[in-house]
């Protein structure tokens, strides 16, 4: 039997780095799980899996990634774009279970800021500093999540989608019977959400809209897709019910919007 474990993250951290070095034009780095400590070069990265929440269902994996480095800001520009490119980006992976089954799994990665931890660290010969990035993974079977949100042809990046569904019922109950049963007589659809306050084709509709330049009743025609290619695609026509610019000093601005299915 395999090894009991959701992904091979040594592997996984391998590929992704060394993408990463040949775009930014720099020497690779060798990714383990231990550190070597006869390393002369000091282009080390070790990962280390952290304790995390195993359901019956999902699991969350914490990894510690350390990059021990003679040149610290060569190491947190591949860090830092580490976390940029791949950050929200779902992939999936296959698990051997103890009883032999293969089950897949849908990981979806989340990064911190990269830090210098350790300065004048003795590396062989040479003296150098530790970084640590924090790497979390959220690991669910079978995931059902939007995937993509276009509008106007143009994928729009959301930190936070809802989509709502609001039946009106019409309770009945007959004689002779304790509870009652219901009907739906009428049903709503509700998008909301939340993007970063950029540039952008919805940014910019969203923001026309509230100060007046555009009609109360302007249509926003967006896809969403729930799932992976064999998924459901969802294309409504939509007014904007509300809309919230938040700005706090210090911290990245978010556009908040809500919208209802324009009724044609």
């Amino acid at each position: 039997m395999k090894e009991y474990q959701y992904f091979d993250a040594v592997d996984y951290f391998q590929k992704k780095l060394n993408v990463i070095c040949m775009a930014l034009g720099i020497d690779g780095y060798n990714v383990s799980a231990e550190r070597k400590l006869d390393a002369v070069n000091a282009r080390e990265v070790v990962i280390s899996a952290m304790a995390g929440p195993v359901g019956a269902a999902t699991a969350t994996i914490t990894y510690e990634i350390s990059v021990y480095t003679n040149v610290p800001d060569e190491v947190m520009n591949m860090l830092n774009e580490l976390a940029r490119t791949e950050s929200g980006k779902t992939f999936t992976s296959e698990m051997e279970t103890t009883n032999n089954e293969v089950l897949s799994f849908s990981i979806i990665p989340s990064y911190m800021t990269p830090t210098i931890m350790d300065r004048d660290l003795e590396i062989g010969p040479n003296h150098g500093a530790r970084v640590i990035q924090y790497a979390s993974f959220g690991i669910l079977a079978n995931v059902l999540d939007v995937k993509d949100i276009t509008y106007k042809g143009e994928k729009v990046e959301v930190a936070q989608s809802t989509l709502n569904f609001v039946a009106q019922l019409s309770a009945n109950n007959k004689s002779g019977e304790n509870l009652m049963k219901s009907t739906s007589t009428g049903a709503a659809l509700s998008l909301s959400l939340t993007i970063p306050s950029q540039s952008g084709l919805l940014a910019l509709d969203i923001i026309s809209v509230m100060a007046g330049a555009k009609d109360k009743n302007y249509q926003f025609n967006i896809s969403l897709r729930v799932g992976d290619e064999n998924g459901v695609t969802i294309d409504k026509t939509y007014i904007m019910s509300t809309a919230t610019i938040n700005s706090v000093r210090g911290s990245v601005p978010s556009l908040q919007a809500t919208f209802a299915e324009y009724d044609e």
